[in-house]
């Protein structure tokens, strides 16, 4: 079965920016996303990736025991690399709008 195609980033932010962090709490909501890595930062057993797929920008927020057998591909991505995620939206601690992925696609060949 092939993958449903990511969405876009932009779509993404049009239809759920102005959501609250309370209303993704009570009405889950799942994207798909993929775009190249403008920034990684990895605190202990949680990593953030921010993406951009040229249409706007978005953060995933992963923890280690959900990357599973893509581990060492994420511990060497770099800004540039290609990055898709999928999972539930929510809203971080400084309100920026981010999924919570529970899945990964890692193509370190892919750095322009």
């Amino acid at each position: 079965m092939a993958s449903p195609k990511p969405e876009l980033i932009s779509e993404i932010h049009a239809a759920y920016g102005d959501r609250t962090g309370e209303w993704f709490d009570t009405n889950p909501v799942h994207v798909q996303v993929r775009g190249h890595v403008i920034a990684k930062r990895i605190l202990g057993k949680m990593s953030f990736v921010k993406i951009n797929d040229g249409t706007g920008e978005l953060m995933l927020f992963l923890r280690r025991d959900d990357l599973e057998a893509q581990q060492d591909a994420f511990e060497n991505l770099r800004v540039g690399d290609t990055f898709g995620g999928a999972g539930q939206l929510f809203r971080t601690k400084t309100q920026e709008l981010c999924i919570r992925a529970n899945a990964v696609t890692v193509d370190p060949q892919s750095r322009h």
